[in-house]
């Protein structure tokens, strides 16, 4: 229901209130709160906090997870990795998946690892779209993982998990 919809039906109800005294104000508080949601499918999200490491290489790092609930439009995971002064890391120095668990830490989904391309100070790594289709509604976290190239191969960090959410 659009901001000029809700505006319409208060004004109906309020002319209609006067004219009746048949409609209580608590009718006309539903409407104006419940409105917006009526019909649509209210979108969350959550985020850990950041987790900092390094040097690897030179280079400090940070990660963080995020997970993202959008209703008819989907749910997924994010994990995001960054070099702490927003320096370039060359190409394939830093790697993310991430992985979505249902609240009893059964694993649901991932989106692969996924490295820089290019110089580039962060990335982020989603964990694919459709949490609920895959693995049914319920509370879900994010716990991402991420990799910085050490020299001689990867060196790994788990991201702080996200508080559950639920999809």
């Amino acid at each position: 229901m659009s901001r000029q919809s809700r505006f319409q039906l208060f004004h109906k109800l309020r002319r209609a209130s006067r004219a009746s005294a048949k409609w209580p104000v608590s009718v006309l508080i539903a409407a104006i709160v419940l409105g917006p949601a009526a019909g649509k499918a209210i979108a969350s999200s959550t985020s850990s906090g950041v987790f900092d490491y390094g040097p690897v290489l030179g280079y400090n790092y940070w990660n963080q997870d995020f997970l993202y609930n959008e209703g008819n439009s989907g749910s997924w995971g994010a994990t995001e990795v960054g070099t702490q002064n927003n320096t370039n890391a060359p190409p394939g120095y830093m790697g993310a998946d991430s992985l979505i668990y249902n609240s009893s830490g059964a694993y649901c989904l991932s989106g692969g690892w996924f490295y820089n391309p290019g110089y580039d100070s962060s990335i982020s790594q989603l964990s694919g779209s459709g949490i609920q289709s895959s693995c049914g509604a319920g509370y879900y976290y994010t716990q991402g993982q991420t990799e910085a190239y050490n020299g001689d191969g990867y060196s790994a960090w788990y991201a702080y998990d996200t508080p559950d959410l639920y999809i």
